[in-house]
């Protein structure tokens, strides 16, 4: 299947549409925060200026540890660099991020992590013993960004900033990742933002049933459909992308272990997508005798999955979960650099220091959110102390010597 962040193929190219297409793909990576900064030197005007980079902010999916890509925005504030992407990109936490900086707010963006989730009940995390699913409420949710950290979304789409955010679309198994932009709004539909990104926060099974828009949709997770927020951000057009990530640098490869659980964990998800949307006509429907010929593995794995859990729907023609790992796989490839080029976007990331109390999921320990604040702010500083390290632990001192 094709990728999203595929072109589509070009066809009659003139000699020198040739060279430019060729040149892109031969970009070389470069650092994305040095180009900010030389935005802000020139007092770049995000809306009016043109310097021929499209440069999006994203920030990591994540939930609780969407507070460490929080802190690392709070850290690039007094550079200036907010003022001149193009662009705030989010996916699941990582939305709620992006529109609380973009409209401001950051205090009450990291506040809600530290201060109010941890006491008001958005997560219940049960006893072990009688084991127990985790449940988070959205109604919680959505009382925190409506009353208690109210979000100033009308900011945000009256002065028409950029916020972009990623959902999983149940309602069309062929178009299930689907964008959000703020700039498609009116002032008095400002509100509409919260809820989509609500939408896209929506942990299937935690969270309880998939959460319906007024357009009569059901959405999950944006993490079902897309495999990251950089290529959330390559899909709306950005040339660069700086990516926040909420997790610590790993060089290792995935064991052999972790590959079987991803593969398992990909095959549910692609149960649960298909559970929860629409039946497609049995012309989409899978394996044919082509397909056993020319996805063997595939084709069997389906058929095993069928007996175990039942059938699973698994079109050939959809968006499938399992898919969107493949992707994630690929791109975390690149995402061992620090500064890279992925299908001619040039992406800089940004890693917390790898210390254990790094906040995960589900964390609802106040003591580890605060840390992962410093794990974020240190990052930053480090980052642009060491412009031009390919390896960002390289900047990183040891966790028994970081402070805040």
């Amino acid at each position: 299947m094709t990728s999203l962040a595929e072109a589509p193929p070009k066809t009659n190219l003139l000699p020198s549409e040739l060279v430019q297409e060729r040149a892109e793909f031969e970009r070389q990576p470069e650092s994305v925060i040095k180009l900010l900064l030389d935005r802000v030197q020139r007092g770049y005007r995000r809306g009016i200026d043109d310097d021929g980079h499209k440069v999006g902010l994203a920030f990591d999916a994540g939930g609780m540890a969407g507070v460490v890509s929080g802190a690392m925005a709070q850290e690039l504030e007094p550079t200036g660099i907010l003022n001149v992407v193009d662009g705030f990109y989010g996916l699941s936490a990582g939305g709620f991020n992006a529109l609380y900086i973009a409209a401001g707010q950051i205090q009450e963006g990291i506040g809600i992590y530290t201060d109010v989730f941890p006491d008001n009940g958005f997560i219940d995390m049960p006893k072990v013993v009688p084991p127990q699913k985790p449940t988070m409420s959205l109604d919680v949710l959505r009382d925190t960004v409506y009353k208690t950290r109210k979000l100033n979304v009308k900011k945000i789409v009256e002065e028409k900033i950029p916020v972009i955010l990623g959902a999983t679309d149940l309602s069309d198994p062929l178009k299930r990742p689907v964008i959000f932009r703020s700039t498609d709004l009116r002032p008095e539909e400002a509100d509409k933002l919260i809820e989509q990104a609500i939408a896209g926060s929506h942990i299937p099974v935690v969270a309880g049933e998939p959460v319906a828009l007024e357009n009569g949709k059901r959405y999950t997770d944006a993490t079902m459909s897309w495999s990251s927020t950089v290529e959330l951000a390559r899909t709306d057009g950005c040339t660069d992308v700086l990516s926040l990530s909420n997790s610590a640098f790993d060089s290792k490869e995935p064991s052999s272990g972790m590959k079987s659980a991803t593969f398992v964990i990909g095959r549910f998800g692609d149960r649960y997508l298909d559970k929860n949307s629409p039946e497609l006509p049995k012309l989409y429907q899978g394996p044919s005798l082509g397909e056993w010929v020319f996805h063997p593995l595939d084709s069997l794995a389906r058929r095993i999955c069928d007996a175990i859990v039942g059938d699973t729907g698994w079109y050939w023609d959809v968006n499938k979960y399992s898919d969107v790992l493949k992707r994630k796989t690929e791109s975390e490839k690149l995402f061992r650099n620090q500064v890279f080029v992925e299908d001619g976007v040039n992406v800089e990331r940004v890693y917390p220091p790898d210390i254990p109390e790094l906040p995960e999921l589900l964390t609802m320990d106040r003591k580890r959110l605060l840390a992962g604040v410093r794990a974020g702010s240190l990052a930053v500083k480090n980052t642009i102390l060491s412009l031009g390290h390919k390896n960002p632990v390289e900047s990183v001192p040891a966790p028994e010597t970081q402070t805040a």
